[in-house]
């Protein structure tokens, strides 16, 4: 069964976005997989935007639900076709008061879709204030994480913003139950540890939603 999307579509902000077209278009694997047999590319384009039948890539602050908005009302995606958002790390870094009504604007714009997100949560235990200090001292600081800090209030945030479901559980429960076992032995045997306390801690850090 052919899995593959159809088209896929990555927000990302302005300086990223310059560095990922220009990675694109100048490496060979990178530019086959996204450009196909198109040829005509401009290798030396500096643009941060890349449109191809297959991809697509585009400069948006998701703070900025205007321009989201005006992008996918201009746009050809089709609203009705089986869609897949992914978030992997992003929403954490946002002020939610300023990314929630774009998150409420992409699940009224495409009513066959559903939202994977991947970040950190439970901030209060040891190994999450360890976390939230490190990242600080970088100038990372996870702006949606004392809002939504549990399980429960990271399902409450996305049915408050109109999803229908949510369904969302920490990676220590996904490793638990949900990971194949013959995968958990081949893990275990890739380097001896014995760390595990820390181990399934950091584990309980992150959900995927």
């Amino acid at each position: 069964m052919n899995i593959l999307p159809d088209l896929f579509v990555e927000f990302d902000l302005l300086e990223t976005c310059k560095t990922k077209a220009m990675l694109i278009r100048t490496q060979s694997q990178l530019a086959s997989v996204v450009f196909g047999e198109d040829s005509s590319f401009d290798a030396a384009s500096t643009s941060p935007e890349i449109t191809t039948s297959r991809y697509v890539l585009k400069p948006m602050d998701l703070t900025d639900c205007a321009s989201l908005e005006a992008y996918l009302r201009d746009s050809p995606l089709s609203r009705n076709t089986p869609t897949l958002f992914l978030s992997e790390c992003v929403l954490i870094y946002i002020n939610p008061d300023l990314v929630n009504p774009s998150l409420q604007c992409l699940q009224k714009a495409f009513p066959n879709s559903v939202m994977v997100v991947y970040e950190q949560i439970r901030p209060n235990d040891p190994f999450g204030a360890m976390m939230i200090q490190n990242l600080h001292e970088r100038g990372c600081d996870l702006l949606s994480l004392t809002r939504y800090p549990e399980i429960e209030d990271q399902k409450q945030r996305y049915l408050s913003l109109g999803y229908k479901k949510v369904f969302c559980q920490d990676m220590q429960h996904l490793y638990t139950y949900l990971l194949d076992p013959s995968e958990i032995k081949r893990v275990s045997r890739l380097e001896l540890f014995d760390e595990f306390e820390e181990w399934d801690l950091s584990k309980r850090a992150s959900i995927v939603l």
